[in-house]
């Protein structure tokens, strides 16, 4: 069964009703989107669901771990006890997912705020975020293999494991050999170190990637506030012999999405492409994005 496709149909029916009774609310939420998210679980991290009836935990790994599911449609979940594990997925809607936390169950649990009446403990996806990055790849519940079919890319984003660092390395060194941007120096693993890291993906392989880190506007003040925060773009690049699939655009899409639902307003970056137009045409015309300025030389 290919689960995203009926989670598709699904959102699909509720815009339908939606349309035709304006006023009324029909979205999924509460036991439905927890089922949704148990049953993506099961099938992207090879889990064995408990029974419903089952205390904190919803599911078991191959190797025993006990993992408590939480899946949400908005920018928080709650959490009734301290799981062994625990694993985080934000819905869009649309049969996609992002996987937020995955990791051992008591980082979020202290990490979450004051009990309320009911004795759940409230805890941000921002801050479930920011707890991923302390998760080592060992930590993680690891993924199916059959999660993936032959050929499908995947987007999203990591924390890069010894080898990715490596990979994410050799892709920027082959970038510099091509020599289609001007100052491009090849990046050194201290350089990925502060960097938020997106990855596509096929077969194992990173075929493409984005670099990004929170900027504060100073002197940008035409386009940006001085003072505000902003999703500073550093880096985008595309294996050659995979250009033009729309996988930079999936990139971008994904990266700013995630950018927003974290709550920056901005995105802004700078290119040094030799190619202009073409990079121009990318950034404004396919994702969307606003000219600024620019900056030319003559040698005379």
């Amino acid at each position: 069964m290919d689960i995203r496709e009926k989670i598709r149909s699904l959102y699909a029916i509720t815009r339908e009703l939606e349309e035709a009774f304006p006023g009324r609310r029909f979205t999924p939420d509460g036991h439905t989107i927890g089922s949704i998210g148990e049953v993506i679980a099961e099938e992207a991290y090879g889990l064995t669901l408990l029974k419903n009836s089952a205390e904190t935990h919803d599911a078991l790994t191959a190797d025993g771990k006990l993992v408590q599911i939480k899946a949400t449609q908005v920018d928080r979940v709650a959490l009734s006890s301290e799981p062994d594990y625990l694993i985080v997925m934000k819905l869009d809607g649309n049969g996609e997912w992002e996987e937020i936390y995955n990791g051992v169950g008591n980082r979020a649990w202290k990490n979450a705020g004051k009990p309320a009446k009911t004795g759940q403990k409230q805890i941000t996806l921002t801050r479930l975020r920011r707890l991923m990055k302390e998760v080592s790849p060992e930590e993680r519940i690891k993924r199916a293999e059959a999660d993936k079919a032959p050929g499908e890319i995947m987007i999203r984003e990591i924390t890069p494991s010894h080898s990715q660092i490596g990979e994410l390395i050799r892709l920027s060194q082959a970038w510099a050999e091509e020599d289609i941007t001007r100052g491009l120096v090849p990046n050194e693993e201290s350089d990925i170190a502060d960097k938020r890291v997106f990855t596509a993906e096929e077969g194992g392989a990173i075929i493409g990637y984005v670099f990004a880190k929170e900027g504060v506007s100073k002197n940008y003040r035409s386009v940006i506030p001085d003072g505000e925060k902003y999703f500073g773009i550093e880096e985008i690049y595309v294996v050659p012999g995979r250009r033009s699939e729309g996988i930079g655009r999936a990139l971008m899409d994904f990266a700013r999405e995630t950018a927003r639902r974290d709550g920056y307003k901005y995105a802004f970056l700078v290119t040094s492409t030799k190619d202009s137009e073409k990079i121009l045409d990318f950034y404004i015309n396919k994702c969307g994005m606003t000219f600024y300025c620019a900056s030319l030389v003559e040698r005379l």
